[in-house]
């Protein structure tokens, strides 16, 4: 039964999402294409010839389309998150609610289809945000190709453009790829749980309950991020005794970096799990909706 909750649930959501998800890659696909157009592959040629205006509205445009493309990737990352809410809280409390719980189910087959058509969504979308950058990427390496660069090149500057953002050593560097790999894998979880969960938290007052799932996510988000903050705090005092110890203080700052790094993960992920338990429980204890 859960598999055909999973189907009826996909069926509500794909159209909107994938409208969204379609609009973000369009939008990429449309700038990593421009970027091969004559005017901008003559751009950084040493011969090239090119009136100034034109090299200047040439660079403006670059610079103005990288920065609508990440605003717009942003946008549709919130908008599809604000859209599953929505849809959670009208298919579970409102009008529509009534029938959704007259359903032959348990409620935590209910409550596990939406949280699981939810997490696929939300991995659809950050998969076609990373490709969506991954296409300017692949332009912009395709382009300095084809003005004589070659990929050793073009990698070392990637590589310098790394390094210049972070100064990592080997072991710091291995903690810091495997944090970053399980917040991914946690993400689309963690997101959906805080989501839902705020929503159905608000369904314990009277009213506005629409208003105050809102509220509550900002809540839990603020009350996590406070805690976060302190313990931000209490692992820099921790670490700084150990300084002389450390080879430079890029190191320090990279250990304590990612020690909250690692807390971030472990309050968020715990704070998610203990909403979706509770969520379960408000449902199936403290709601009438049949």
């Amino acid at each position: 039964m859960l598999g055909r909750l999973i189907k009826y649930e996909w069926k509500n959501l794909w159209k909107v999402e994938s409208i969204l998800a379609g609009i973000m890659a369009a939008f990429a696909l449309m700038e990593a294409v421009m970027l091969q157009t004559p005017m901008f592959a003559n751009l950084f040629l040493d011969n090239k010839e090119m009136p100034d205006v034109l090299e200047g509205l040439s660079i403006t445009s670059m610079i103005f389309g990288a920065i609508f493309l990440a605003l717009l990737i942003i946008g549709v990352l919130y908008g599809s998150m604000i859209f599953l809410g929505v849809r959670f809280y009208r298919s579970m409390y409102c009008d529509e609610g009534y029938l959704t719980h007259t359903l032959p189910v348990t409620k935590k087959e209910l409550l596990g289809a939406k949280l699981i058509t939810g997490m696929l969504w939300q991995i659809i979308m950050n998969v076609v945000a990373a490709l969506s950058i991954a296409a300017i990427f692949t332009s912009i390496t395709a382009l300095s190709l084809r003005n004589g660069m070659d990929m050793t090149e073009v990698a070392d500057e990637y590589t310098e453009i790394y390094t210049d953002l972070v100064d990592l050593d080997a072991g710091v560097l291995f903690h810091g790829t495997v944090t970053t790999l399980l917040t991914g894998l946690f993400e689309p979880f963690i997101s959906i749980s805080l989501i839902y969960g705020a929503i159905t938290l608000a369904q314990l007052l009277k009213k506005n309950r629409g208003f105050m799932g809102i509220v509550f996510y900002f809540l839990i988000n603020f009350v996590i991020r406070f805690v976060l903050t302190i313990f931000k705090g209490l692992g820099y005092i921790t670490l700084l005794p150990l300084l002389d110890e450390m080879d430079s203080y890029s190191e320090y700052m990279n250990r304590s970096l990612f020690s909250s790094y690692d807390m971030r993960l472990i309050l968020y992920l715990g704070v998610a799990i203990a909403l979706v338990v509770i969520s379960h429980y408000i449902i199936e204890q403290k709601l009438n909706l049949q």
